[in-house]
Order: C-alpha cells, then sequence, then structure tokens
C-alpha cells in the first residue's frame, strides 16, 4: 500500500503493507528545499530490512508507535553499507511501526 499524511505542513509519504497482524509503514519527509532519499523495505527472516543510497550522506532512520502525536526516536540499529545501499535491519514483532529518514 502506498499512503500520503500530511500534518501541517509536512508531508510523510511511504509504502507499506499489514501481514498477520502486523503493521509496518516505512515513510520518509519530503520537503521543497531538501533532496531526501527514498527509504525502502523488505521483509526477510532476520526482520524488516530498510535500506536507503549510500550517497544521501548524514541521515538517520527513526521511528514511532503512532502518527497522531509522533515521538521520533533514532533507531539503534547502526546502518550497514550493501554495494550502495545503507541498510538496517529491525526485528518485526510487536505493534505496528513508523520509520522515516531524518537530516539532524
Amino acid at each position: 500500500m502506498r499512503g500520503t499524511v500530511e500534518f501541517g505542513t509536512t508531508t510523510l509519504i511511504g509504502q507499506g503493507w499489514r501481514d498477520g497482524g502486523l503493521g509496518i509503514f516505512a515513510s520518509h519527509i519530503l520537503e521543497q528545499d531538501i533532496v531526501r532519499p527514498q527509504l525502502s523495505m523488505r521483509i526477510q527472516i532476520e526482520g524488516l530490512r530498510l535500506s536507503w543510497p549510500v550517497s544521501f550522506s548524514g541521515f538517520v532512520l527513526e521511528t514511532t508507535a503512532a502518527l497522531t502525536v509522533p515521538a521520533w526516536n533514532t533507531v539503534p540499529t547502526a546502518p550497514v553499507r550493501d554495494g550502495d545501499q545503507n541498510v538496517v535491519i529491525v526485528e518485526t514483532g510487536g505493534s505496528g511501526k513508523f520509520f522515516r529518514l531524518s537530516k539532524p
């Protein structure tokens, strides 16, 4: 599924799915002046694989449990380079999670 969520002047766009009661939505913020990397995701045996191009340096992967009053926290796992991609694998258990890339 692909979706757009707007919070005032901030727009979150992402792709997600629901599988076995697990809801995951990956997103990245778009702003007029900043070109943002696309956050890709794929389910693997190890967990959810989130990746973005290494050419976009300085971005941090963040997560929150809800978008109604988001409390974004940095994902504690450091990205690993895999070819031309930064990759983070997160566990898929528990409740739904939302992800975004942010540039501090």
